[in-house]
């Protein structure tokens, strides 16, 4: 995302199923290099998931950032490399 979050998926409502996925090279301006979820909801990681040279340029969550109230769960394996965030105050 070039001005904002979540530089490959942006959740904002609704339950999501991610499942043997593959996230590379994703970048977002603030939070969640990969993904981002803003409100009360679940995300649902299943099967095998990877994410690999994700970052957050300014923000938090260089693979997966996640707001108040979100449950992340996750089933399977995910494999996390090369990934960056940069929260500034």
């Amino acid at each position: 995302a070039l001005d904002g979050d979540g530089g490959c998926i942006f959740i904002e409502q609704g339950h999501t199923t991610i499942q043997d996925s593959h996230f590379s090279g994703t970048s977002a301006s603030e939070n969640g290099g990969a993904i981002r979820a803003s409100s009360k909801l679940k995300i649902y990681m299943r099967g095998s998931n990877k994410f690999f040279n994700t970052t957050a340029r300014n923000g938090r969550g260089g693979s997966i950032s996640v707001g108040i109230g979100v449950a992340l769960l996750m089933h399977g394996t995910s494999r996390f490399e090369k990934a960056s965030a940069n929260q500034f105050s």
